[in-house]
């Protein structure tokens, strides 16, 4: 892979704003999202989208670029520093049931909480929960994250979470 040209003062301002992390590059500044674009196809920074946001973080090359002031491609540039890699939806099962059906993340970055909420859905989409059992989540934006494997019927909030478009099987509180 052939090293990035150098950034100009604008990019590199940005990412240093992005490994400071004093004032979060984010959708709140529209004006920054061609940079942060730019910085994201370098692969020293990554945008996570939510819910119609996005936010800018470091990755291990742009955090390599910002103390020698080269670019030096790690081996998970694309990640940022924080990256687990992807759990498999019935490792992730089995973990939970080994923990008794209770698995606490006290305070997880952005990268490990979306990891894990994406790995709750796809255990619900993949028709790995067992019959008599759903999910649920706490703390999915902030905060300690809680996912529990629950016994028992869904059915008396069902019609609350039916009525909000939430899925009665993956339940975030």
């Amino acid at each position: 892979m052939q090293p990035p040209s150098a950034l100009d003062e604008r990019e590199l301002s940005i990412l240093v704003r992005i490994g400071l992390n004093v004032k979060p590059v984010t959708s709140r500044e529209t004006r920054l999202a061609p940079i942060a674009n730019a910085l994201q196809d370098r692969k020293l920074a990554v945008i996570t989208r939510r819910k119609g946001f996005w936010s800018a973080a470091l990755t291990e090359s742009g955090r390599l670029y910002l103390e020698s002031g080269n670019h030096l491609p790690a081996t998970k540039a694309n990640q940022p520093d924080t990256n687990e890699s992807a759990i498999d939806p019935k490792d992730f099962l089995s973990q939970l049931i080994n923990a008794g059906g209770i698995l606490r993340i006290s305070d997880p970055d952005e990268v490990t909480r979306r990891l894990r909420r994406e790995v709750a859905q796809a255990t619900r989409r993949g028709g790995l929960i067992p019959d008599g059992y759903h999910l649920t989540l706490r703390g999915c934006d902030q905060g300690d994250l809680e996912i529990r494997l629950k016994t028992g019927d869904i059915g008396s909030r069902r019609g609350r979470l039916g009525q909000s478009g939430a899925n009665p099987t993956l339940r975030r509180r």
